[in-house]
């Protein structure tokens, strides 16, 4: 037996995690960036709209 394959085992395990935290964190993260640029599109087209008046 091999003493190196359970900490190779050990690095699918983590790796596994990460790639699910992952799956899990980019929709929420690309729904936020769509918040803040909306909010940021938002002001400045009320600083384009004082800036007409």
């Amino acid at each position: 037996m091999n003493p190196m394959l359970p900490n190779n085992y050990d690095f699918l395990y983590i790796f596994a995690a990460l790639g699910s935290l992952l799956t899990l964190v980019t929709p929420v993260a690309l729904v936020w960036v769509l918040i803040e640029v909306r909010k940021i599109r938002h002001l400045l087209q009320n600083q384009a709209k004082h800036e007409e008046k």
